[in-house]
Formats: structure tokens, C-alpha cells, sequence
């Protein structure tokens, strides 16, 4: 058995989160017997739609082509088959049993216009281009037999618009999809969403000559179902398809981001015929990506078997090493003293005295269970820079009448997601000084929400596994709650690993690693500042926030503010944004962890604006609470605004402005949209959208909120379209 390791790369960063994608070699076949499929090389490894987990089920899954044709073949084994052979091809619900996917792009630059392929595991076939109802493919189960399957797909090229020559590149992905235990269960050739055209987060499937090598990488197995960080052993095994032993080199490249290639490391390797089993060990890191290329070097020549791209998952948790005496989630001693001073600073001072309103307001007994839970979160802060007893008395009895009155819905939503997150951390505040009997109180209130989290988690809903801000705020708040429960609760460890992994969704597809957010300047700033809140209580209590915070797409998200803060010292509208200095809360936070001047600025800018807007009568929504004083740096006001680009674009978003000169009051700014892939359901109908301000007076706006049609916005006419 041969062993040799890849060693950590520095490299640049990937503007798509440095995601690189998986290559898969797809054979010519000569045939259609056993023999011929057996020099077809499988999909090396199936992971989660991750890229972090592995998936036990031992799916092999294989791509082919001729001159007419594509060819997929599946096998592998389980041992709770769901199928319902009742359900047509176009049944909405026919995605919703054992089946194969096939999906890819046909035209690489019509990247919605997608060919997909649902292909049961008893034969049964549906596509999204409807060659199912005119008998123009082939899909075959060739058996089914206890716990084993094995099905095929023949798809016309001709029919769906394809002619690959040798070389040419198929953008897609390939997975096997479970339901045998109650809930989907995905294991796919890339770190990819199944059920949304992530086209960025397609693998590459090559089409193969005559010429292809003698030798195929077969499969690739870990040693872990959850991938770890570090050094993680893996074998491999090459299939030698010559009847004599072969002598050469094989190749490890670990890719971080484009041109970001590390040195080779080539090992030399002696292969038998037919399977040759090697050990390897591979180095993951968690959130980043990281891809393996493969190949094999014979007589001085190097070719690619494959690539893969992989992760570090959410590690295990040892209650044991935690320190979880509360307060243990914020208002610790230190953290109090901490607020305390910083009350005293001028531009936080407002922000204190709106925190301390509470101590006048007793529990409104009118009030509806998740408003009242609601009451009960917000007494913590204030007693965090009071100390004030009374408080406490509040509080419970908040919750007292919350158990009375919740009435909850199937689902975690927005509220209870930001609801759960205060409760979570008013019940550590409180802790100390509650007795045992309103402890448990408190419990009981805390569970239902969490038992609510947990729910929505399992079942992988919407509301948790999307991409946009309800993601953040219901993981965030689940989260901040199953933190609070550690040692309380057994299913809070759980409701804890749902939250970090799900998180990752809103990271990976929201973000670009510029910094740009696809949803607009509001949902940016609530969803990004319950991401913080989440990211930075983890940080606290496991000391990791799992590389959340750290994120090229966090540590630039200043870059939102570059993007688009207009004349009147407010951001622009567009994505469905009010507009308003928001996000000032958010920068605090880049400021503490980055020292970055201008995120600093801007926050203080913030606060400074809502104030005057305030005085003038104006609404101020988002505007900063308690975290702004946990994350404000302990520094004076910044009353200095560091330059802004005159001219900028934020490729992550496809947004761009215009200005007259560095100052953000400057006499002129235009700005305008491109148009991104439909990420969020905050993209509207305004590719090419454009703002005109003329000395602080918005002359050319964009409407903002919910203006669906295209005609609701200022946008170019090209040939009088």
C-alpha cells in the first residue's frame, strides 16, 4: 500500500467563495455488456450536498457516451426502498421517492435552462424537457433484489441539443436521493443544492477519447461519515485495465481558488492489473472548500483521472471540555463591565438609554405568548447595565404568561427565530439569580422553541436550509438556544449541529467572497446580523465560531457600504431595501474583529444619521441595539470618513456607482445593477436599473420595496424595449 500526504497551500481567493469544481471523466462505450461497463470509472466519492459528509449507502454511479448517445448507470444498495410506482412522471410529488438525478446544461450560457432528469430506482423516468412522454429516452431498472439496484438512463444527444467532441465540458451534477428515513437524504458528485440551479456549484463532466488512460480512479473512501479538519486519511482505488503491471507516477494537487495550484505531490506507484487500493491522506479545512486533482503520469505524460471537492463538517461536541456554568453565552462579569463603560461613550450613549426604557415597563398582560417571550429577552440587556432586580421579577413573569398564551406554528419563522435567540440569552443572564422553580419555567418556555428549531431542522424546511435571511435568523436564534441548553437539554446538542451546518447554506450561496449580498441592503443587514450573533456566541462558548466570522465574504462585506452609499448618507434601494444607513451594527462587528477604519466609520455614521432622521420626525427602522454595544470597539467616534472609490463595482452582486469625488456627500452619485443569477426572492425584474442623486435629492430612484414589474423601475430602453 503506498502513503503520501497533502500539505496546507497559501493561495488567493476565489471571487464564488473560492469554490472550484469536481471533474468527472466521461468514457466513450464500446457496448453494453458488463465488460465493456467495467473499464467506465464511477463517481469517485458521493458526499452531502455539502461537501462534507459521507453517505454510507455505497451508490456507484457511472456517465458514458457514444456518438448518439449519453448513458448513466446506477447501483448500490439499501435497506428501505421508498417508491411509489402509482405516481406518474408529472406528478408534483414524483421527486418524492428513491430516485436517481441527472441534471445539466445543455446551453453553458442559458444557465436556467436546465435539463434535468428524475430517474426511479424501479426504472420509471421524468425530465424536464418532456422526452419522457415521447418515448425518445430509455430508462431501465435491470434489477431490484433485496437490498440492491441497478438502473440505467440512454439519453439522444441530438434531443437535447448536444454534439460533444473529445475534450468538450458538460456542467451538471449527478446524486442519489433517499427517503427511507423520513426525511431527503442526498448524496452527490458536488457541494451542490439539488433542488435550485446552483449552476456555479455544477461539477465538470469531460467527454473522453479514444486516448483516455488505462487506468481509472474507481472509488475514494474516508474514514469518517463527517468529514474532519486536518489531515484526513483516505484509499483510493485504480483500476488497471491493461493485463500487465503499470509504473508511474500518481499526482496530488490541492486547488483553494483559481491559478491558486499548490505544488505537486507525485508519488511513485506501481499498478497491477485490475484493482489497486492506495492510502492517501487528505487536509480539510472548514467552511472553505478545498479541491483534489488526481492524476496519473505514465512514460512522462500526465492526465487527469479526476477531481474532487471537499470539506471539513461540523466537528463533535464534548461537553466534557465546556465550561457551561452560567452566565456563559454574553453578559458574563467582564462582558458587563465592559457594556458598562462603553454606555458612557457618546455615540453608544442613545442606544443605552433605549435599552434601559425597560425598567419602566412591566409585563403587558394583554400582550399575545410570542410577544411576551419577545419582553422577556429584552429585560436581559438592561439588567446587564443596571443590575436593577426588579428585572428579573419582570422577566419570568413575561414568561409565566407566554407559556399561557404561545400558540406556535408547525415551523420556526423570523419571529420565533429572533425571539429564540433573546430568550436564549435572557435565561443565561438570569440563571443565577432564578430559583429552581422558575428555572424550570424558563425551560419549558425555551423548549418549545427549541423543540419548534429542531422540527424545522429535521425536516429540512425552507425557513432553515434556504439561502436567503430567514436562514440566519431561524438557525441563529435555534442555535443561541441549543447553546443555552448544553448541558440542560439532551436534544439541544442536536438542535446545535443542525444549526452550524444549515447556517453554511446562507454563507455559500447569499455571500460572494467580495463581500456582496444578492439580497439587498435590509435583508443583508438583519439576516448578516443574526449570522454575527450566532457566529459570535459559538466563538464564546465552544472557541470556534467555525470559520464563520473569518470569511472572506463576512470580512468584506464593507464592501456593501462602497457599493452603495449614496449622497444622503443612506444606502441605495435597490432589492426590495428601504432606504436607510443600515448595517451600522453589522460593521461594528467587522471593526472589533478587523480593525477595519472605514467599517468603523460607517457604523458611527449610522448611528449618527437614524439620530438625525429621528429628530426630523423620519421613521428609523434596523437601527442598532445591545449588540452594537457588545460589538462597538472601545475607541472614540469616527468623525473621519475614510475615502470612498469614485468609481466602483462589486462583481459578487453585479452592482456599480459613480461618484463625483471621495466624500459620500459628494455633489453627484449614479449608480446600476446587472444582473445576477436569482438567488433570492428579493431579485426583482431590474437588470440594468439605475439611480441618479443630485446633491443629497434622489432625482432617478429605484422604488425598493416589492416593485416586482419591470416598468416599476428606472431602467434602459435598447431598441425600444
Amino acid at each position: 500500500m503506498n502513503d503520501f500526504s497533502v500539505q496546507p497551500a497559501a493561495a488567493p481567493i476565489d471571487p464564488r467563495n473560492r469554490f472550484l469544481p469536481p471533474r468527472y471523466f466521461v468514457r466513450r462505450l464500446a457496448g453494453n455488456t458488463p465488460e465493456v461497463w467495467a473499464a467506465i470509472p464511477a463517481i469517485p466519492i458521493l458526499t452531502d450536498i455539502f461537501g462534507e459528509e459521507t453517505r454510507p449507502h455505497n451508490t456507484k454511479i457511472q456517465l458514458a457516451w457514444d456518438n448518439d448517445c449519453l448513458y448513466l448507470r446506477a447501483q448500490g444498495q439499501d435497506d428501505n426502498f421508498v417508491l411509489k410506482p402509482d405516481l406518474a412522471p408529472d406528478d408534483p410529488g414524483f421527486w418524492t421517492q428513491d430516485h436517481i438525478e441527472f441534471r445539466f446544461l445543455p446551453d453553458p450560457a442559458a444557465y436556467l435552462d436546465q435539463a434535468q432528469f428524475i430517474l426511479t430506482l424501479d426504472g420509471r423516468c421524468f425530465d424536464s424537457l418532456g422526452l419522457w412522454q415521447e418515448g425518445d429516452i430509455a430508462a431501465t431498472a435491470t434489477k431490484i433484489t433485496g437490498s440492491r439496484f441497478e438502473v440505467s438512463l440512454r439519453i439522444p444527444l441530438a434531443k437535447v441539443g448536444l454534439a460533444p467532441q473529445p475534450g468538450d465540458v458538460l456542467k451538471g451534477l449527478t446524486a442519489h436521493t433517499r427517503w427511507g428515513g423520513g426525511t431527503i437524504d442526498i448524496a452527490a458528485c458536488t457541494a451542490c443544492q439539488c433542488g435550485f440551479p446552483h449552476y456555479e456549484r455544477f461539477a465538470e463532466f469531460i467527454f473522453s477519447g479514444e486516448d483516455a488512460p488505462p487506468v481509472l480512479l474507481d472509488d475514494l473512501r474516508i474514514e469518517h461519515d463527517v468529514l474532519p479538519a486536518g489531515e484526513v486519511g483516505a484509499e483510493l482505488e485504480l483500476v488497471n485495465l491493461l493485463a500487465e503491471p503499470l509504473a508511474g507516477f500518481l499526482c496530488l494537487d490541492r486547488d483553494k481558488g483559481p491559478g491558486a495550484v499548490g505544488a505537486a505531490n507525485r508519488r511513485r506507484v506501481n499498478l497491477v492489473p485490475g484493482k489497486n487500493r492506495l492510502r492517501v491522506t487528505l487536509f480539510l479545512e472548514r467552511p472553505q472548500l478545498n479541491r483534489y486533482r488526481f492524476t496519473l503520469e505514465l512514460e512522462g505524460r500526465r492526465r487527469e483521472l479526476a477531481a474532487i471537492a471537499l470539506r471539513a463538517g461540523v466537528p463533535p461536541l464534548d461537553l466534557a471540555k465546556l465550561d457551561l456554568r452560567h452566565p456563559y453565552l454574553l453578559f458574563d462579569e467582564e462582558m458587563i463591565a465592559q457594556l458598562r463603560q462603553k454606555a458612557e461613550h457618546p455615540i453608544l450613549t442613545p442606544i443605552a438609554t433605549g435599552i434601559c426604557s425597560v425598567l419602566t415597563k412591566t409585563p403587558e398582560e394583554d400582550a399575545g405568548g410570542l410577544a411576551l417571550a419577545n419582553q422577556a429577552g429584552n429585560y436581559a440587556p438592561a439588567f446587564a447595565l443596571t443590575g436593577d432586580p426588579k428585572l428579573i421579577e419582570y422577566a419570568t413573569a413575561s414568561v409565566r404568561l407566554a407559556m399561557k398564551r404561545l400558540e406556535l406554528g408547525p415551523y420556526t419563522d423570523l419571529h420565533e427565530g429572533g425571539v429564540s435567540g433573546s430568550l436564549a440569552i435572557a435565561y443565561d443572564t438570569f440563571y443565577p439569580h432564578l430559583s429552581e422553580a422558575d428555572r424550570e419555567v424558563w425551560r419549558r418556555l425555551l423548549r418549545r422553541f427549541l423543540e419548534l428549531h429542531l422540527r424545522t431542522a429535521r425536516e429540512r424546511h425552507w425557513n432553515c436550509t434556504c439561502n436567503v435571511n430567514a436562514n440566519p435568523v431561524c438557525n441563529g436564534g435555534g442555535g443561541l438556544l441549543a447553546l443555552a441548553l448544553l448541558g440542560e437539554d439532551p436534544e439541544a446538542a442536536e438542535s446545535l449541529y443542525l444549526a452550524r451546518k444549515l447556517i453554511q447554506q446562507h454563507l455559500d450561496y447569499c455571500y460572494g467572497g467580495q463581500g456582496g449580498n444578492c439580497e439587498g441592503m435590509q435583508y443583508w443587514q438583519y439576516g448578516g446580523e443574526n449570522f454575527g450573533r450566532f457566529a459570535y456566541v459559538l466563538e464564546r462558548v465552544l472557541g470556534t465560531d467555525d470559520g464563520m466570522l473569518s470569511h472572506p465574504a463576512i470580512v468584506n462585506s464593507p464592501n456593501m457600504i462602497r457599493a452603495a452609499l449614496c449622497p444622503d448618507g443612506c444606502l441605495h434601494g435597490v432589492n426590495d431595501t428601504i432606504p436607510r444607513p443600515v448595517g451600522g451594527e453589522l460593521m461594528w462587528l467587522i471593526a472589533a474583529r478587523t480593525g477595519d477604519p472605514f467599517a468603523l466609520w460607517y457604523g458611527d455614521h449610522s448611528q449618527r444619521t437614524n439620530q438625525a432622521l429621528e429628530a426630523r420626525g423620519r421613521h428609523v427602522p434596523y437601527r442598532a441595539g445591545f449588540w452594537g454595544l457588545v460589538w462597538r470597539p472601545d475607541l472614540p467616534e469616527a468623525a473621519i470618513q475614510p475615502p470612498l472609490p469614485t468609481a466602483y463595482v462589486l462583481p459578487d452582486i453585479q452592482y456599480s456607482i459613480m461618484r463625483s469625488s471621495p466624500n459620500y456627500d459628494c455633489r453627484l452619485a449614479a449608480g446600476f445593477k446587472g444582473a445576477r443569477p436569482p438567488y433570492s426572492h428579493h431579485n426583482q425584474a431590474d437588470a440594468g436599473a439605475f439611480f441618479i442623486h443630485l446633491s443629497a435629492e434622489r432625482l432617478l430612484i429605484d422604488p425598493g420595496y416589492y416593485k416586482p414589474e419591470p416598468s416599476d423601475h428606472c431602467l434602459p430602453l435598447i431598441n425600444g424595449k
